[in-house]
């Protein structure tokens, strides 16, 4: 009885995928597309921007960094589910959004080099509002301050 349900519901399973494969393009074509998000008003930095203003970029380079941490390690693997991997091994990564010391809730693409949001989702509604806001009171000739600046 078992094979018998499990042969007639795979194709049903397999008809069902490719009809919500096919339609999720249609209800996902307005998207967002920015080089940095932020749930608080605008973003500080335009998108060709080269460094941010608290850091100098003529630094000196060079030298030694040396972190120390308690216990022991046995796997320099941070993946692994055997093992130890050593305490910071995770700071050699890059993530695809870095933070903004200078400003609240924003981020910017490290790796990434554009941000794309479904308009269906909370943040792009968000993004939306702000920005409607912000036309209406420049319309209106009133100046754009968001709440937290």
């Amino acid at each position: 009885m078992n094979r018998t349900v499990a042969r007639l519901a795979a194709p049903m399973f397999v008809v069902l995928g490719l009809s919500l494969a096919a339609a999720a393009p249609a209800a996902a074509q307005e998207i967002i597309v920015s080089h940095g998000s932020s749930l608080v008003g605008e973003l500080k930095y335009g998108p060709d921007f080269t460094n941010f203003e608290y850091a100098n970029p003529d630094a000196p380079t060079g030298g030694d960094v040396k972190f120390w941490a308690f216990g022991s390690y046995d796997t320099l693997n941070p993946f692994t589910l055997k093992g130890r991997p050593a305490s910071g091994i995770g700071l050699i990564f890059d993530t695809l959004m870095v933070g903004s010391a200078d400003e609240p809730s924003s981020h910017y693409g490290l790796i990434a080099e554009t941000m794309e949001l479904p308009l269906g989702t909370v943040k792009a509604r968000i993004h939306r509002a702000h920005r409607l806001l912000k036309e209406k009171l420049t319309r209106q000739g009133l100046d754009w301050v968001p709440e937290g600046e």
